[in-house]
């Protein structure tokens, strides 16, 4: 893995990045799921045309072409949801996530809170959303039988 850590916008419209995406999402949910013990992760069933026709935004890290991290989220007003933070698993604990998360603000102006949501039974992914200083404000069981857990930080306007 290089230091050098470079995030850049990419889009999912593109059928390469889509399936290089999918392929990323596939392992790094797969992952989760090994985690929280259960494969019923929305996520995991989605297909390359969702991929391909979905409006939210992306940046990506690729090392040596390869997408070895990448952020998919959307903005509503002054406020960002993040629906997909992913690393490949080999490259976990690398400073990719947090990578991806402050580039995301840094190409996001004017912005007021970005929330995020995980399975409860993801001790790394909450640890690490603590870490960056986001609080915990919800809770929710999904069709699946899966607890999520619903966190936020919130940002002062200068």
């Amino acid at each position: 893995m290089s230091n050098q850590i470079v995030p850049k916008e990419i889009q999912l419209s593109d059928p390469a990045t889509a399936i290089a995406v999918l392929e990323l999402q596939t392992c790094a949910y797969g992952r989760e799921a090994e985690i929280i013990g259960s494969r019923r992760i929305p996520v995991l069933l989605e297909t390359f045309a969702d991929v391909l026709e979905c409006d939210e935004m992306a940046r990506g890290v690729y090392v040596k072409a390869q997408l070895v991290g990448c952020i998919v989220y959307k903005r509503i007003g002054q406020k960002l949801e993040i629906c997909k933070l992913m690393v490949r698993p080999e490259c976990f604990r690398t400073g990719i996530g947090s990578c991806l998360l402050e580039d995301m603000l840094a190409n996001e102006k004017q912005i007021t809170q970005v929330t995020v949501a995980t399975a409860a039974k993801n001790v790394p992914a909450i640890k690490f959303y603590m870490y960056l200083g986001f609080e915990e404000f919800g809770r929710q069981t999904t069709a699946e039988e899966i607890e999520i857990v619903h966190f936020r930080k919130k940002f002062m306007l200068l």
